[in-house]
């Protein structure tokens, strides 16, 4: 699995991740933070965490709350290369949307992962679906009454007939936010945005969009 990697220069070289810092329980080399159980000579670089409210997440229904903290505890990050896509990400990380399911979207190797630690959980096991102009793999999940999509593997393509694009890596698009005291990988609203975008949905790209400069003038980070 490939793990971010990152050295004295590499983080000032690229300057969209100079402020990116990463979320361990232990200093390495350097006073660099590691994540526990890899190897010693690798750092993991995640963007700084946003810490969710309290007030926000007591507006969560308990239900998510219970699954966010299972799915934290069964696809330990970054071990697993995941993250939050769809409203229950947006929502985390401060846009104003109603949270009907939870999307998470992963690599090839995560989905078969989810498949195996959330077992008893599974409706539909995780197979390769394609469309037209998306082809992943899928499974779905129901814990605790709520619905759980995994895909992995996304790729897409701009019209029927044209060859697949790369699959979508999570990490390349990731950032973390504290929810319950729990590290969570979400995808960033302007990687959402442009998705939503590409696909047609230019209402909820703009409403993450609109979200994006509101966060940006109260200081959050964007990515």
């Amino acid at each position: 699995m490939r793990k971010w990697r990152a050295d004295a220069g590499s983080a000032g070289h690229h300057a969209h991740r100079a402020d990116r810092r990463v979320a361990g329980d232990a200093l390495g080399i350097d006073g660099q933070p590691r994540f526990a159980g890899l190897p010693d000579d690798v750092l993991v670089v995640a963007p700084v965490p946003l810490r969710v409210t309290m007030d926000r997440m007591d507006e969560l229904p308990e239900a998510y709350r219970r699954v966010l903290r299972l799915l934290c505890d069964r696809l330990p990050f970054p071990r697993v290369n995941w993250a939050l896509t769809g409203s229950l990400g947006h929502y985390l990380q401060g846009v104003r949307v109603d949270v009907h399911d939870i999307d998470v979207q992963t690599d090839g190797d995560g989905a078969w992962f989810a498949n195996d630690a959330l077992r008893e959980f599974v409706r539909v096991e995780v197979y390769q679906r394609t469309s037209p102009l998306m082809s992943s793999l899928f499974g779905a999940f129901e814990i605790d009454g709520l619905q759980v999509e995994v895909m992995g593997a996304v790729r897409k393509r701009a019209r029927p007939g044209d060859p697949w694009g790369p699959p979508t890596d999570p990490r390349d698009h990731c950032r973390l936010v504290i929810a319950d005291g729990f590290t969570v990988p979400v995808l960033s609203l302007a990687y959402e945005a442009e998705a939503y975008e590409a696909i047609g949905r230019t209402e909820r790209a703009k409403l993450l969009r609109d979200a994006l400069s509101r966060l940006d003038g109260e200081g959050e980070p964007s990515d």
